[in-house]
């Protein structure tokens, strides 16, 4: 058990000062004092400068006009004062360009052209105005053409005109004379640099030269003018519409100073030099329009005539035609004006008496086997005309006095009669063989009595083991040409037979 505490003892010597503690943290600012009484007064500084008086812009020294030649250099200056110190800028009308060039207080415009011409202005401008002044820039450039007059060659009586423009500066001044005489003032008119004469007369021929002037030099150009003689027809054709028989000789008449002649095309024809147009034997393609036309070197004219070759119907109105006598191939038009062509056939003026003969080939002209066809008509062969129509030929026919064609048939151990006929042009079948009229059913020796069996109507009725035959010519026009052949009796051994068939001939 804990007694009571005792008396305090008496108070010991101080010990040493022990390190410091921690900072603690800052207290609350305490309240402001009062204000301080004031210092004594500085002593009084010296006096400053005066200073400089504000003014607006003014030029002092200005740009001065001038006048240079083009290609060269010219400068303007511009001086200026005024507080603020004013800024200098430059302006020009119409404008500044890449050979524009400022420095400092200068304006350069090198190598001028005309183009610089103008009005260019320094514009002096500060917080307290601006103020400008301009000076004009002329720049004189030589004479130089751009259109200069060409030599020409014209037409009597037509209107001269020649053309002379040039530029400079100042603008030049353009003049007109004549190398070998004068202008004539009540025909010849000048206006803007051109020259016009509104009638030229052959004495207008002449070098004229154009004059360009102005302050700094003068250019001239000329040009040589000739006047040619107006062209004219001298000899034309007679008639603008010429009607020829086929084969006739076509003669076409034109003369001028020169000239030649414009056929149809596809047509050869031979011109003589002095300008007549000869063609002997003119056919279908020679119809149409032929222009004669005269030129010279600046001029043209020309005169029209059209041409109708008539195409003969047949050869035999072709030979009364009277414009050939030899044969050969030329172009017939049986039907007219009707709406089949004209079409290509041979002539044979010697036949018949040199009468005209139209000749039309075809296919089944040599001589052709028949054999192993037995029943009646079932060999068939159709034939084909070289070049025409059946409606051609029937106009062919129809025109024509007398046509024939020549048929044969040779026979081996083959009877014709009754297994063999041939076909008209409409493809009826006709009995008549040649020699024979329309509708008689028996071959030309029939009519004579001398076929090979005595009383027979062929000689094919013979039917034996001799070649023989029945020919004759098909006379009638109504029915020909022959359009097929038929043929039978030859499918057994030993039977055979050959047809030919001759050309279709038409005349009178």
């Amino acid at each position: 058990m804990r007694g009571p505490d005792g008396k305090h003892g008496q108070k010991g010597e101080k010990g040493n000062e022990g390190s410091r503690g921690h900072t603690g943290k800052r207290g609350p600012k305490g309240k402001k004092g009062n204000k301080g009484q004031p210092g004594q007064s500085g002593l009084q500084g010296q006096k400053g400068d005066p200073g400089i008086s504000v003014s607006s812009p003014s030029i002092l020294v200005g740009p001065k006009s001038a006048t240079v030649t083009q290609h060269s250099n010219v400068s303007f200056t511009c001086n200026a004062s005024g507080l603020p110190v004013p800024d200098i800028k430059w302006s020009g009308e119409p404008g500044l360009g890449a050979n524009h060039v400022i420095q400092g207080k200068t304006l350069w415009l090198v190598n001028t052209s005309l183009s610089d011409d103008g009005v260019y202005t320094c514009t002096a401008s500060s917080v307290l105005g601006s103020v400008r002044k301009s000076a004009v820039l002329t720049v004189h450039v030589p004479v130089q053409f751009v259109t200069r007059p060409k030599p020409t060659v014209i037409e009597e009586g037509r209107p001269l005109s020649l053309s002379c423009e040039a530029t400079g500066n100042p603008p030049p001044k353009i003049t007109w004379k004549r190398i070998s005489g004068s202008l004539d003032p009540s025909r010849v008119i000048i206006s803007t640099g051109n020259l016009t004469i509104k009638s030229t007369i052959l004495t207008d021929a002449d070098i004229y030269m154009c004059m360009a002037r102005n302050l700094l030099n003068v250019q001239s150009s000329t040009a040589n003018v000739i006047v040619v003689p107006r062209l004219r027809f001298t000899l034309t054709p007679a008639s603008k519409n010429i009607s020829l028989k086929y084969g006739a000789t076509l003669r076409l008449d034109c003369q001028a100073t020169s000239g030649d002649f414009k056929p149809p095309r596809g047509t050869n024809l031979n011109v003589l030099a002095n300008g007549t147009l000869v063609k002997d034997g003119v056919e279908t393609g020679d119809s149409g329009l032929y222009v004669c036309t005269a030129k010279n070197i600046v001029a043209q004219i020309s005169t029209r005539v059209s041409v109708d070759v008539i195409i003969p119907r047949t050869c035999s109105e072709l030979k009364r035609f009277g414009t050939t006598s030899l044969s050969g191939f030329a172009m017939i038009d049986p039907d007219g004006d009707g709406e089949d062509p004209p079409f290509q056939v041979y002539c044979d003026m010697q036949d018949k008496h040199q009468v005209g003969v139209t000749v039309i080939s075809h296919d089944s002209e040599q001589r052709t086997l028949v054999r192993g066809y037995e029943s009646p008509g079932s060999y068939s062969r159709n034939v084909v005309y070289s070049g025409v129509i059946t409606s051609q030929l029937a106009s062919l026919t129809r025109v024509s006095t007398r046509c024939e064609q020549y048929i044969i048939y040779k026979c081996f151990n083959s009877v014709l009669r009754g297994f063999g006929w041939w076909s008209s042009r409409e493809g009826a079948k006709m009995v008549n063989w040649g020699g024979v009229p329309t509708g008689v059913k028996k071959c030309a020796c029939g009519l004579t009595d001398t076929c090979a069996n005595k009383g027979g109507l062929c000689n094919c009725d013979a039917n034996d083991d001799v070649w023989r035959e029945d020919d004759g010519l098909l006379t009638d026009k109504s029915h020909l040409p022959v359009s097929q052949l038929r043929f039978g009796e030859t499918g057994d051994s030993g039977e055979k037979g050959y047809h030919t068939l001759g050309k279709l001939k038409c005349f009178g």
